[in-house]
């Protein structure tokens, strides 16, 4: 029962309150002080969110157990994107400068 609501109420609070207004707006919030980020750097925040609330509904749908290959798929297809524009990208633009 709370697999459900986990999957289906969990990404789409991250989805409507972070990833898609980092994306619209192209302007993340300051966290902890920090200047907020804009820009190319907003929108990939932006889809490290949705990577994010891909792998979290993925892991938890319970109608994905029974089909385990598109579940790992696409467990996995959202937490290489949540890495990739969450972490990686970050750490390959601040290295090039």
């Amino acid at each position: 029962m709370w697999t459900l609501w986990i999957a289906t109420v969990l990404p789409s609070l991250l989805l409507v309150f972070f990833a898609l207004p980092c994306i619209i707006r192209k302007r993340t919030f300051g966290w902890y002080g920090a200047p907020p980020r804009t820009g190319e750097e907003a929108v990939m925040s932006g889809i490290g969110g949705v990577g994010l609330a891909l792998f979290i509904h993925a892991y938890y749908m319970p109608m994905y157990r029974r089909f385990p290959v598109l579940r790992w798929v696409l467990v996995v297809f959202g937490a290489t994107t949540f890495v990739w524009a969450g972490w990686l990208w970050f750490l390959w633009k601040a290295l090039q400068n």
